[in-house]
């Protein structure tokens, strides 16, 4: 036994040789972290990638159902100062486009009004939907408020009316002066948007009837 203990001496690791298996598991953790991190990281991005692009879609679907299902209906002035345009766009009172729309199902079944008014407002940089229980609004009443889409730099309207013209608001100045002109549409709405991520975006809306 002793010979060939002597034959084969028991030999343990150098310190050099310690420092160099150190030195290199370290090396292949440092890059194993950063490839975990970078995933996880990527992760995250799509994650908010895909957050973001539901909620334009979530965006467009509403305004897709508000403007094609808009109807001929003014409403009364809050105020009290008379009615407000069945659909009002660019007014310069905040709002951003404002219209009665249908398409909420049977009233009298549901319990539910048939027709709602409905705001879009750009404050703070947040395209906001505003809609009200009743109809014709009242004060004390507070609409519901949901905000679409975040980070939004601009956001324009453009109306088509019956001569083929686009303009900037609706109703079109001296339309006040024509009869039912409160409940005049315009044939076409184009919407304009800009926002941090996407860029610029357009969509144009025919409105029915």
């Amino acid at each position: 036994m002793r010979s060939d203990q002597a034959r084969f001496p028991l030999r343990g690791f150098t310190l050099l040789e310690l420092v160099v298996a150190l030195f290199v598991s370290a090396v292949m953790f440092a890059v194993g972290y950063g490839a975990l991190m970078q995933a996880t990281q990527q992760r995250d991005g799509i994650r908010l990638a895909q957050d973001e692009l539901a909620g334009l879609q979530r965006a467009m679907r509403l305004l897709t159902l508000d403007i094609t299902q808009m109807t001929p209906r003014p409403v009364a002035d809050m105020l009290g100062r008379g009615e407000l345009a069945a659909m009002i766009g660019a007014d310069g009172s905040g709002r951003v486009l404002a219209l009665t729309r249908g398409g909420e199902g049977d009233g009298r079944a549901s319990g539910r009004p048939a027709l709602r008014r409905v705001e879009y407002r750009l404050e703070q940089g947040e395209l906001r939907r505003l809609s009200w229980p009743v109809l014709d609004p009242v004060v004390g009443v507070e609409p519901r408020v949901r905000v679409l889409l975040r980070d939004v730099r601009e956001l324009e309207f453009r109306f088509l009316d019956n001569e083929g013209q686009w303009g900037s608001v609706w109703p079109k100045p001296g339309m006040s002066t024509t009869p039912g002109a409160s409940r005049q549409r315009p044939r076409a709405v184009e919407m304009r948007i800009e926002t941090e991520r996407d860029g610029v975006l357009r969509r144009v809306w025919e409105v029915p009837g």
